[in-house]
């Protein structure tokens, strides 16, 4: 494994690096989820008994649902390398487990299975196979949906079987969760259609700081002649960016499936393929290890507590050392995977940013 060391900066230069480290201010960051969690897992067995069926059936169903997380934190790539386990080695990496809508007669049960692995256990069987993975969830995004209408573009609107899928897909954890938003009086007032139909940056990056984020998505759908197909265009508002980025995706239906059951699709396949942009962006690929001294301003001693919680947060930083302490700011020294590019992409996610200058090293808060 190899260890780079970059610039260290010397104490002496310390308190001169902490005048010129500029900290930023923002939102309070909306909450996501758990990337190890994975949830509307569908189990189905028939035993002699209800009580046996329901082991049975909860059993597959953690086996089922770590094939899943498995997918989730890894490239697709790497998908035919995955471990192959039994439902008893899969039942020792769940953390726990939860049942809803269940449903059962004498020999057979019914139910949805929402399971909580053991993170680290995980990784640890990830890279005993030699797999990378993600291990680091994007910050949320804001999602706003709206449905495409003879009349124009609709949105807010309940009813809309978009809006009703988007509702009922686990978004908040994923790898790039998305918050839906809620649609009240200050959205509705401060994002009307003319505002969203006109690519408004403003109306879009209040939308994200109401959300204590700093993006919002637009996905618009629009159905084919008597639901056989949807075409949803997306569109990811970031702030600082002067354009949004653009994609779209078609899903033709299945026979039978409604528009619900065919936008849930839709959905998945954009979360999918968020994740896949993210994985290939956060994932370390390589054994490489690195080391930075940076300096990090603060104005409050809540202020670096808070700072040096969110440094924990960040899995790439294998060890933290505090090497000089002030009233106004402190020096520390960061081993972690990866490089520095890399780690910042974890950085941002707690609102953190780490920065070159002439050769110093700068650690910020961004909110």
């Amino acid at each position: 494994m190899q260890l780079i060391t970059l610039n260290k900066v010397s104490s002496r230069l310390f308190a001169a690096l902490i005048v010129t480290c500029t900290v930023l201010t923002m939102g309070t960051i909306a909450q996501a989820g758990d990337i190890f969690r994975v949830t509307g897992v569908s189990i189905d067995a028939t035993a002699q008994s209800a009580a046996a069926a329901r082991t049975q059936a909860v059993a597959s169903g953690q086996k089922k649902a770590l094939d899943v997380l498995l997918k989730r934190l890894t490239i697709r790539s790497d998908w035919a390398l995955l471990p192959q386990l039994d439902e008893a080695t899969a039942q020792g990496y769940v953390g726990s487990f939860q049942v809803a809508g269940e449903k059962s007669s004498s020999t057979r049960y019914l139910a949805n299975l929402t399971v909580t692995f053991n993170g680290p256990a995980v990784g640890s069987l990830l890279r005993q196979s030699g797999l990378h993975y993600a291990d680091t969830q994007a910050r949320p995004t804001v999602l706003l949906t709206g449905q495409e209408e003879a009349t124009g573009v609709v949105l807010w609107d309940e009813t809309s079987p978009w809006r009703q899928a988007w509702a009922r897909v686990d978004t908040a954890n994923s790898l790039t969760p998305l918050i839906m938003a809620l649609g009240d009086i200050e959205d509705i007032t401060s994002l009307p259609v003319s505002a969203v139909e006109a690519g408004n940056l403003t109306a879009f990056n209040a939308l994200a700081d109401r959300y204590g984020t700093n993006r919002v998505l637009f996905a618009k759908a629009e159905f084919g002649p008597a639901g056989t197909s949807i075409k949803a265009r997306y569109a990811l508002y970031i702030k600082g960016a002067s354009v949004p980025r653009r994609w779209s995706q078609t899903t033709m239906a299945r026979e039978g499936e409604d528009k619900v059951a065919l936008s849930k699709r839709a959905a998945r396949r954009n979360i999918s393929r968020m994740e896949a942009d993210w994985k290939s962006r956060s994932i370390i690929t390589s054994d490489e290890r690195s080391e930075v001294t940076a300096a990090v301003s603060y104005e409050t001693l809540k202020g670096w507590v808070g700072i040096q919680k969110r440094l924990k947060k960040v899995p790439a930083i294998q060890t933290l050392n505090i090497l000089a302490v002030s009233t106004g700011g402190a020096l520390v020294g960061l081993e972690f995977a990866g490089t520095p590019e890399s780690l910042n992409v974890a950085l941002t996610q707690q609102d953190l940013s780490l920065t070159d200058v002439n050769g110093n090293w700068f650690l910020a808060s961004t909110r």
